[in-house]
């Protein structure tokens, strides 16, 4: 006699074959499940050996080895009531995708991938954690640039620690470390003001109101120590371009708006930025 427990909505009278997941049994339909496709349309296609046959009987079920019992019933209520509407948990969506995936269950990784990018406030920890577990390359840079730009190392709590792993937190400590030293020197240090309009006629004072100009409009917003108010560096080229560089000549004004424009002052972290996504992808995925 099985020792396990049959599940109270997944043990159908009529089913055809009875699976086990941890401790607890699942009598279900071969035709449904199989007609998703993957591993288990091969599975139920395979032919058995009537003496060793599996999923006959409580005491000798067809095992799903790493499989939870509440990732399975999560998939199960894909399969029998996919009609129930939205909104969706995202233990539930992250389990369905899990399981297509693992099954090769194409319409369950669509359905998965479908909710989880409809779903408001999904983690960023959360969805970079999916994205590189179970292939969805789509959500890997916009989840590592809010994790990286938006989000202080110091808002993040135990699941997103679980989410990302150490070696993932410790790349992003460190691509926030080098962006902060590149917004200080950026707020420091003005871009070069060496190439001149031929109108110019006095370019050492045009420098200076560049270089003082720059730390009293940009420089200080960048250093702003409240993080929600400090400028971000996709902003600086369009507030270069509002502000009026009193007392330079124009032309030397707008070569210098142009440089900006180009990528001259604001760019680093940007770079900084792709070296870190490129260091990520030769990290290990847990």
């Amino acid at each position: 006699m099985s020792l396990r427990q049959r599940h109270p909505r997944y043990y159908f009278a009529k089913g055809t074959d009875i699976f086990a997941a941890g401790q607890t049994l699942y009598k279900i339909h071969s035709d449904l499940l199989g007609h998703n496709g993957g591993v288990l349309q091969d599975l139920f296609q395979l032919p058995q050996n009537d003496s060793v046959q599996e999923g006959l009987t409580d005491e000798r079920p067809i095992e799903l080895p790493q499989v939870t019992e509440r990732e399975f019933e999560h998939f199960l209520e894909l399969i029998y009531e996919g009609h129930l509407l939205p909104p969706y948990t995202l233990q539930k969506l992250a389990d369905v995708l899990k399981l297509s995936m693992q099954w090769g269950v194409e319409t369950g990784r669509l359905w998965a991938i479908h909710h989880l990018d409809t779903t408001p406030n999904v983690p960023a920890s959360l969805r970079l954690h999916l994205a590189r577990r179970y292939n969805v390359p789509d959500w890997i840079e916009p989840a590592m640039r809010d994790l990286v730009f938006n989000i202080p190392l110091g808002n993040l709590r135990g699941d997103d620690f679980a989410h990302l792993g150490y070696p993932v937190y410790i790349l992003i400590s460190k691509m926030k470390e080098a962006i902060e030293r590149e917004r200080r020197v950026v707020a420091y240090l003005a871009p070069d003001c060496r190439t001149h309009n031929a109108a110019c006629t006095n370019t050492d004072r045009c420098s200076l109101i560049w270089r003082e100009t720059w730390w009293l409009k940009i420089g200080r917003r960048l250093l702003n120590p409240e993080t929600s108010q400090a400028m971000a560096f996709e902003a600086g080229p369009d507030v270069v371009k509002s502000l009026e560089w009193a007392g330079m000549t124009a032309g030397c004004r707008e070569r210098m708006v142009e440089l900006v424009a180009e990528g001259n002052g604001f760019s680093g972290a940007e770079e900084i930025f792709k070296q870190g996504l490129e260091k990520l992808g030769e990290l290990p995925v847990d």
